[in-house]
């Protein structure tokens, strides 16, 4: 158990971190929604370090802040990269229409449990958009593209290959779990930064 609260403690540093300096670099602008997303992580990371290393009652807040960390982080995360990379006026219909479309997803969660594979497909679908926004920006920004490719990336072998469950050669899984999307989440946030 302590071996996990170091690495949701290193987790909750590192998306804190990252939504600090997506903050900090456009308050208010296109990188924040990826600050949002950094900060929700955080707060879950932060949650899972109080319930693995406390005896508070947390363990719930902490499956609702995982939730909400894969439901809303990751496609916060996802809006950011293709308002950046994508160049999307600050006022444009579209970028209207994504957020009204992220906006109805978290709203109607309840319902759409209905639809076969919802809940599965949500998180893949931000995943792959944010490496189409990165392989578009590989063009313009070579670096900080593959930076964002390479985060999206983590997030698909933390999530597929990893997982949270059991353990690889005596390291409990959800530890390199943690450290993967730690990796991950550093990687996406410096090359939203950079990419314009």
């Amino acid at each position: 158990m302590t071996s996990t609260v170091i690495s949701e403690i290193v987790l909750a540093s590192v998306c804190a971190y990252c939504a600090v300096m997506l903050w900090r670099f456009s308050p208010l602008q296109d990188r924040s929604w990826g600050a949002a997303g950094a900060l929700i992580t955080a707060i879950a990371a932060t949650l899972g370090a109080l319930k693995y290393g406390t005896d508070l009652p947390v363990a719930e807040w902490h499956q609702w802040a995982i939730k909400l960390s894969r439901y809303v982080a990751l496609p916060l995360m996802a809006l950011a990269w293709i308002f950046a990379a994508w160049n999307w006026p600050r006022y444009s219909g579209g970028r209207l229409l994504a957020v009204i479309v992220m906006l109805a997803l978290f709203v109607c969660h309840h319902w759409l449990q209905s639809v076969p594979y919802y809940a599965e497909w949500l998180p893949p679908m931000s995943v792959a958009l944010i490496g189409l926004a990165a392989i578009s920006a590989i063009w313009r920004h070579r670096e900080y593209g593959l930076l964002g490719l390479s985060g999206a990336a983590q997030v698909a072998l933390a999530a597929l290959v990893i997982g949270s469950k059991g353990s690889i050669n005596g390291v409990p899984a959800v530890d390199i779990f943690h450290y993967v999307l730690a990796s991950a989440w550093l990687a996406m946030s410096v090359g939203l930064r950079h990419v314009d």
